[in-house]
């Protein structure tokens, strides 16, 4: 009878284990694609601002702001899902450095 209530303790905090396990792994999965989207986003914006000040035309500055805005929104998403203090500051740099492009942009 013991041996059966030993097991079944070692069973639930396999299984428990596991489950917690799981769900470390699925966070940090979900982190690591939102930081690759807000990085590609990034250096399509840098890009599109570097396109414009070569061309000058409207669609660069459409393309810009389309990007900026999609980088804008995973921003917003990050700063609600990250936990992690590292990925948060990641996150405040990037802000940062965004409004001062765009604040030298506006200026031409």
């Amino acid at each position: 009878m013991f041996q059966r209530l030993k097991l079944h303790v070692q069973l639930n905090f396999a299984l428990s284990s596991g489950h917690d396990n799981f769900v470390e792994y699925r966070m940090n999965a979900r982190d690591s694609n939102l930081s690759g989207r807000i990085q590609a986003n990034l250096l399509m914006v840098r890009l599109n601002a570097l396109k414009f000040l070569k061309e000058q035309d409207q669609k660069s500055v459409s393309e810009f702001e389309e990007c900026f805005n999609l980088l804008n929104k995973f921003i917003e998403q990050g700063k609600n899902q990250f936990q992690d203090r590292n990925r948060l500051s990641f996150i405040n740099d990037i802000e940062k450095k965004l409004k001062i492009i765009t604040l030298h942009l506006h200026k031409l």
